[in-house]
């Protein structure tokens, strides 16, 4: 029998975790032997590409793309042990500032025996501390490289990104024989980039959205949510 599904976007959608999570990266990379360099260059690149989007030179899409490939180059060199301590630690930290409403929501799909998703750009380790913390099986991020027992500081995956990730969902589904009644699923986002995964499912949730997300929600006639 085909399952149900809820999917829930992290980032905005389950906490309000965003700014504290780029601190955190930022933070740890400081930590490491030659670390400010590699700050210094992401900030760098990451100002340069904004102005080039700014100035119509780059896509909104590869911009946000470059950016989560620059926050990789934060954890080259961690070691599998530092990255599953630092992994805790912002699972701590993000789980902190979930929603109630939207937390509700998940609870209440996992009394319902739904499978629920967990999915977000981010990388596929500190999904799963995030995960652990949820009660959540399923995560559905982006691949971090690593080399032996060390982090490249490269994704290993396509990032876990608009369009990229409703393909990544049906893939990960797909591969652990999951069957899936989309009609009767749900899925819930906060931003312009979720609409891919919102039309997956019959009961698509705006949660919180930006400008053009709460309009398009409005358009189609979807549940809005703050």
């Amino acid at each position: 029998m085909p399952e149900i599904i809820a999917v829930f976007d992290l980032e905005g959608t389950l906490c309000q975790g965003g700014q504290l999570i780029w601190r955190a990266f930022i933070k740890r990379c400081y930590q490491q032997r030659g670390g400010i360099f590699r700050i210094i260059r992401y900030i760098i690149s990451q100002t340069v590409l904004a102005y080039l989007h700014k100035l119509g030179l780059r896509s909104e899409q590869s911009t946000r793309v470059n950016a989560i490939k620059g926050m990789a180059t934060l954890l080259n060199g961690l070691s599998r042990n530092e990255m599953s301590q630092f992994a805790e630690l912002l699972a701590d930290q993000v789980t902190a500032t979930l929603r109630p409403d939207t937390a509700g929501l998940l609870k209440k799909h996992r009394g319902q025996g739904h499978q629920v998703i967990l999915v977000s750009n981010l990388f596929q380790p500190l999904l799963e501390a995030v995960g652990r913390r949820l009660g959540i099986h399923h995560i559905v991020g982006t691949g971090l490289e690593l080399n032996s027992t060390v982090y490249s500081g490269r994704v290993s995956t396509p990032i876990c990104n608009d369009k990229q990730r409703a393909t990544m969902i049906k893939q990960y589904l797909r591969q652990a024989g999951i069957e899936v009644d989309f009609g009767q699923s749900y899925a819930y986002g906060d931003t312009k980039w979720d609409k891919p995964v919102l039309e997956l499912a019959g009961h698509p949730v705006a949660v919180y959205p930006d400008e053009e997300l709460r309009a398009y929600a409005q358009s189609r006639s979807w549940q809005v949510i703050g």
